[in-house]
């Protein structure tokens, strides 16, 4: 039987890693530690983008309380000031 060809009518090329050899097949144990090394970094990157989110939240809660007690405090000592200067 011919190779496959592509849609450009060149035969398809085999994938680099091919090279004719049988797959040594992956014992139910390797591939139950692949699949927790993969979940675990899937954790850890979850884990980080949300933490840069809290922090993120954190921080501009932190910046909006400072602005709002600099304003309490402007508007209460524009208040001292009028009181004491009758």
């Amino acid at each position: 039987m011919p190779p496959k060809k592509n849609n450009k009518g060149r035969p398809k090329k085999k994938n680099s890693g091919e090279t004719g050899k049988p797959k040594e097949e992956m014992t139910q144990l390797q591939k139950q530690e692949a699949q927790t090394a993969a979940f675990e970094q899937k954790n850890k990157l979850y884990d980080v983008t949300i933490k840069k989110k809290d922090k993120a939240k954190r921080e501009a809660r932190i910046a909006e309380a400072i602005k709002l007690d600099k304003e309490r405090n402007v508007a209460k000592w524009e208040m001292m000031v009028k009181h004491f200067n009758k």
